[in-house]
């Protein structure tokens, strides 16, 4: 099984800035739609010895339209949401993650909340698969984002800048890039 995946974060640094939000899209092996793991974590400490917050940027935010309080109100336990996100991974079989820009990106912070929260490493038991990667290796255009790849392939992402929508774009693009 594969697990299509975005994340939405307070801004670029792992240990520094918050992961807001984190949805998993499982499908089977023609890539049909099975379940989807969706979730807002409540803002949580940094990975140091203070009890200092991780930090939320205004243009992070700002890009996936969340907020603070929206986290705080809505979010779940960071450490309830990676197991939950853990569980939905064997419970489906996953043994392959692909996502946008997520070697880099999602995959990274992805791993590190395992370790941090679960002493998990997902290393060993998940490979990975990039759609902006294969988008580069096939493809001649000016831009490789999601958006203008979407574009490009005519996929209408109707939630862009979530996690579910940005998931599912990305389900709909790897379809397009491997057809």
């Amino acid at each position: 099984m594969k697990g299509f995946l975005d994340i939405e974060t307070g801004g670029f640094s792992i240990t520094k800035n918050g992961i807001c939000e984190i949805a998993i899209v499982a499908v089977d092996h023609d890539l049909n739609y099975v379940d989807t793991f969706h979730c807002l974590i409540k803002p949580y400490t940094r990975d140091d010895d203070t009890d200092e917050l991780v930090s939320y940027k205004d243009d992070a935010m700002a890009v996936n339209s969340l907020t603070v309080e929206k986290l705080i109100e809505f979010g779940i336990d960071v450490e309830v949401a990676v197991e939950e996100m853990y569980n939905f991974i064997i419970k489906h079989g996953i043994v392959e993650i692909i996502g946008h820009n997520s070697k880099v990106f999602d995959v990274p912070r992805i791993k590190y909340l395992l370790q941090r929260f679960m002493s998990i490493d997902l290393g060993p038991l998940i490979n990975e698969d990039d759609t902006m990667k294969i988008a580069k290796e096939r493809l001649n255009l000016a831009s490789y984002k999601l958006g203008c790849l979407c574009d490009h392939f005519g996929i209408v992402n109707t939630n862009a800048h979530s996690a579910v929508g940005d998931a599912l774009a990305t389900l709909e693009l790897y379809k397009k890039l491997i057809a």
